[in-house]
């Protein structure tokens, strides 16, 4: 599970729900120690993940946005998987689970995270 969740209002509201928290459970999971924030909405078919705090310059709009088709056909957790693993190496972070030193890191490659790493539920 994430700690954020961003959804719709609409009456798909349940269903976007239901995806963030597959989704944030499967980040955590494979990259545990990470606070991720996950959004969906079904209306617009997407899927937005992104790791919370300021980033540095250039990079303050980044995230990873996915089509729910994609995330929830074959294949789809592997996207999401890469995805995560992407936006990781791409803010100088590990691939594996959040180190004690990562906030040191991130602040180092430019993300001030205000230690959010390691508050995950898992």
């Amino acid at each position: 599970m994430t700690d954020a969740i961003l959804t719709g209002d609409g009456p798909t509201r349940m269903a976007d729900e239901d995806v963030c928290r597959a989704v944030g459970e499967d980040l955590t999971s494979k990259y545990p120690g990470y606070l991720w924030m996950v959004g969906c909405n079904h209306e617009a078919g997407v899927l937005h993940i992104d790791l919370p705090g300021q980033k540095p310059i250039g990079m303050e709009r980044y995230g990873y946005l996915l089509h729910i088709a994609t995330v929830l056909g074959a294949g789809g957790q592997k996207a999401v998987m890469r995805a995560g693993g992407e936006m990781l190496e791409r803010l100088g972070l590990r691939r594996t689970f959040a180190h004690e030193d990562t906030n040191e890191i991130a602040r180092e490659h430019g993300l001030d995270t205000g230690n959010a790493v390691l508050k995950s539920r898992f």
